[in-house]
């Protein structure tokens, strides 16, 4: 969509009225699809705005919609981020869940794995479980050829926050 472009130059806020015109041209013919997949990315510009529990609401009904139309990619986009979502909240004891779900799915993609495993990681670190956070993200470096620079970024970030918590300083620089 042309919410998704915007979002993607750092226009959100563009982004997010192209996300109400693409929902107000699929009222009078519903797409549960195409519905999920504006649900998804308004979940993303609104994280990116701190909205973090309207990012939540907003992938709570993509992955209802996702679920509605069959869509095995918008089921695990929707649990992914429903995941990461509710960590950011710290809502851990709802997260475990909504990883299995994602793992669940029929949609696979090393891309997705990849993204799964910093939300895992994220897990096991908030839980202070820091030698699982540390071999989680040690098994993600492996797929780290074949994953887009965006997702091998945010398991970077997660990696030094492990290692400055466990004041391994030199390796975190």
């Amino acid at each position: 969509t042309f919410g998704r472009l915007e979002a993607r130059v750092g226009h959100l806020r563009t982004a997010l009225r192209h996300f109400a015109v693409g929902r107000h041209m699929i009222a009078e013919d519903p797409n549960e699809l195409i519905a999920s997949s504006i649900d998804l990315d308004e979940s993303s510009v609104l994280s990116l705005l701190g909205d973090v529990p309207g990012a939540l609401e907003m992938a709570q009904r993509a992955a209802e919609s996702a679920r509605a139309s069959g869509w095995a990619k918008g089921k695990r986009v929707a649990a992914m981020n429903i995941a990461q979502f509710l960590i950011s909240l710290g809502r851990l004891p709802e997260v475990e869940s909504y990883i299995q779900l994602a793992k669940d799915q029929s949609f696979q993609s090393v891309t997705y794995d990849h993204g799964l495993a910093d939300t895992e990681a994220q897990l096991a670190y908030c839980r202070g479980q820091y030698d699982r956070a540390e071999e989680i993200l040690t098994l993600a470096d492996q797929l780290n050829d074949s994953v887009p620079q965006w997702h091998r970024l945010t398991n970077y970030v997660t990696r030094v926050r492990l290692l400055i918590r466990l004041r391994r300083f030199d390796e975190a620089v």
